[in-house]
C-alpha cells in the first residue's frame, strides 16, 4: 500500500495489525438450554452445547416436558406417597413433592426413576446442588438414563467439575457411543479442560451421527481453527453456515481469520463484510475489515469500515487509536488536513505512549505550516521514541 509521505520525515504513518476477537470458550454457564428434547428443548433447535439445565423429562420418562403419565405411577403404601408426589410436582407444590418423595426414598433408595423426579424438584427450587446426587444416583442405578447424564454433566461443568464430566460422559458414552447429544457435551467438557483437539474430534463424531445439525459441525470447525487445523475447519465451518446455523457471526469471523492466515485477502474481505453483516456492533471486525480494505488500495470502502468503527465500543483506547491513526492516512490521501490533525490528535490522547501518532501528528502540523504545534508534537515523539531519526530531522530543521 502506498504511504503517505511527508517531506523532511522519513518516519511514515503505518497501519496497525488486525485485531482478532476472543477465542471460542464454550461454557456450561453460556445460558442456553440444550437442543434434545429430553431436556425442555425443541428437537433440532439451533442451541449452544453445554448450556443451561434442562427440566423436560418427567418422572415417567416422557420427554415432552408434560405432566407424569398414569403408567409412572406406583401401587402399595410407598406407592401412594409416590403417586402424590408426582401430583404435586405437576402441580408445581415442590416443597410437597420433596417432602413426600424423600419418605418413599427410605424405603425405595434403589428407584431410579425417583431419584431421577428428586433432581427435577431441586432444579425446579433452583437448588442445582442438591440435584447432583439425585442424578448420580440415577445414573448409577440406570445407565441408560440419558437425561440424567445430561443433566449431571452439565451440573458438574457448572460448578467447574470438568474432570467429572469427562469422566461421566466417558461412561454414558461407552453404553450409547453413537448418540449425538451425549458427544456434544462430552466435547464440551474435553474444551474446558484445555483438550480442544479431543473436543473438535469429539464435535466431528457427533456431527457424523447428526448431519443435518449445525452446532456440531460449527464448534469442530471452530475449534479446529483455533487449534491451527484450517484445513478442517473451513470446509467445516462452510458446511455449518449451509446448515442454517444461527451463530453466523463465529464462523464468517473464523473463516475470515483463516483466509488472512492463508492471504487470501479478498476472501478475508469477502467474510469480515458478512460477519459486519451478522453482527453490525463488533468494532473488531469493522476494524479489520478497514485495514484490509486500505491494503487492497479500496480506499472508499475502508474510509467507510472506519468510520463505523469509530461509532462503536472500542475492545480497548489503544484500538480506536489505532482506527483514528488508520483513518487519519485515508484522509491525508485526500488532503482533508485539519480532520486527520483532530484524529492523530484524539489518537495520541488514547495512545499517549505511542510515539508514531505524534510523529504523524507533527507531520501534519507541517504541513499546515503550524510550527509552534509541530515543534511540540515532534518534542513529544523524540521523547517517547529517541530512535525516530525522521522527527529528530523534522525537529531540528523547524528548530533553526
Amino acid at each position: 500500500m502506498r504511504r503517505a509521505r511527508l517531506k523532511g520525515n522519513k518516519n511514515t504513518m503505518k497501519n496497525n495489525k488486525l485485531m482478532k476477537n476472543n477465542k471460542l470458550k464454550i461454557g456450561a454457564t453460556w445460558g442456553a438450554a440444550l437442543a434434545l428434547a429430553f431436556l425442555g428443548g425443541a428437537a433440532g433447535a439451533q442451541q449452544t452445547p453445554g448450556g443451561s439445565i434442562g427440566n423436560g423429562q418427567d418422572p415417567s420418562g416422557r420427554t415432552d416436558g408434560g405432566a407424569a403419565s398414569e403408567g409412572s405411577f406406583h401401587g402399595g403404601a410407598d406407592g401412594l406417597v409416590y403417586n402424590t408426589a408426582i401430583d404435586d410436582y405437576n402441580h408445581k407444590r415442590y416443597k410437597e413433592a420433596a417432602s413426600g418423595l424423600k419418605d418413599y426414598l427410605r424405603n425405595n433408595p434403589q428407584d431410579a426413576q425417583a431419584h431421577r423426579l428428586m433432581a427435577d424438584i431441586d432444579v425446579a427450587q433452583n437448588n442445582i446442588a442438591a440435584a447432583v446426587p439425585e442424578w448420580e444416583a440415577a445414573v448409577r442405578l440406570d445407565k441408560n438414563d440419558k437425561s440424567s447424564q445430561v443433566n449431571l454433566g452439565v451440573a458438574y461443568m457448572q460448578t467447574g467439575s470438568y474432570d467429572k464430566a469427562v469422566t461421566l460422559y466417558q461412561t454414558a458414552l461407552a453404553h450409547s457411543p453413537k448418540d449425538p447429544q451425549l458427544n456434544m457435551q462430552f466435547a464440551v467438557a474435553l474444551d474446558n479442560t484445555g483438550r480442544h483437539a479431543e473436543a473438535a474430534a469429539a464435535f466431528e463424531k457427533a456431527a457424523t451421527f447428526d448431519p443435518k445439525n449445525p452446532v456440531p459441525v460449527l464448534y469442530s470447525g471452530l475449534l479446529n481453527h483455533q487449534t491451527g487445523h484450517d484445513d478442517k475447519a473451513v470446509p467445516e465451518l462452510k458446511t455449518a453456515l449451509a446448515l442454517g446455523t444461527a451463530e453466523k457471526f463465529q464462523a464468517y469471523d473464523a473463516l475470515a481469520e483463516a483466509a488472512t492466515a492463508a492471504k487470501q485477502n479478498d476472501e478475508a474481505i469477502k467474510y469480515y463484510a458478512l460477519a459486519g453483516q451478522a453482527k453490525p456492533t463488533d468494532f473488531i471486525t469493522q476494524y479489520n475489515l478497514g485495514v484490509l480494505e486500505q491494503n487492497a488500495g479500496k480506499k472508499p470502502e475502508a474510509e467507510a469500515a472506519y468510520r463505523q468503527a469509530l461509532t462503536l465500543k472500542p475492545s480497548s483506547a489503544k484500538a480506536m487509536a489505532g482506527v483514528r491513526s488508520n483513518l487519519a492516512l485515508l484522509l491525508l490521501d485526500q488532503s482533508k488536513l485539519d480532520e486527520a490533525a483532530t484524529l492523530l490528535a484524539q489518537a495520541a490522547q488514547d495512545d499517549p505512549a505511542n510515539a508514531q501518532y505524534e510523529n504523524n501528528l507533527g507531520q501534519v502540523y507541517e504541513k499546515q505550516s503550524k510550527k509552534d504545534l509541530a515543534i511540540a508534537a515532534y518534542t513529544k515523539a523524540v521523547q517517547l521514541d529517541p530512535s525516530l531519526a525522521g522527527a529528530k530531522a523534522s525537529l531540528a530543521q523547524l528548530q533553526k
